[in-house]
């Protein structure tokens, strides 16, 4: 099976995500309203619309970006329980075509919230977030 996906890089890695959750990417636009509540850094406009940012490396407690080239913001589909809802990507996101045979599960995380496997493709190693966790940080800090 192939499955079209994108490359998002973040702080210290790379997220790995069906294009299918992905509504549009986006040039970076500073949050309007500031929260900086659990990884949510405030409110972007966006289709006559306010969306929380969230910073995956900041909800994660993982290392901050080292150099960032340019923000870019993703817009996702939410799953549960808000329509939609932006991350903030370190670099512009790739897209890539995968084929399921040549992905390679190099370690199941379970010690760390938020983030289900660390997958290589070729020669690129992500990691595969729960998506639900992370929409359900945004529902907490959309006050």
């Amino acid at each position: 099976m192939i499955l079209r996906c994108i490359l998002i890089p973040i702080g210290c890695g790379q997220l790995l995500l069906p294009s299918a959750v992905i509504a549009e990417i986006c040039p970076y636009d500073e949050p309007k309203e500031i929260i900086n509540k659990n990884g949510v850094l405030g409110f972007i406009d966006w289709c006559d619309k306010k969306l929380p940012l969230l910073s995956v490396e900041e909800a994660l407690s993982l290392a901050p970006p080292y150099c960032v080239k340019k923000y870019q913001n993703l817009i996702l589909y939410g799953l549960d329980t808000i329509e939609f809802y932006a991350i903030r990507a370190t670099d512009m996101p790739r897209s890539l075509m995968v084929k399921s045979e040549n992905l390679i599960e190099l370690e199941k995380i379970e010690n760390h919230n938020g983030l289900i496997y660390k997958v290589k493709y070729e020669s690129e190693v992500a990691w595969l977030p729960d998506l639900s966790y992370l929409e359900g940080i945004v529902s907490e800090g959309n006050i």
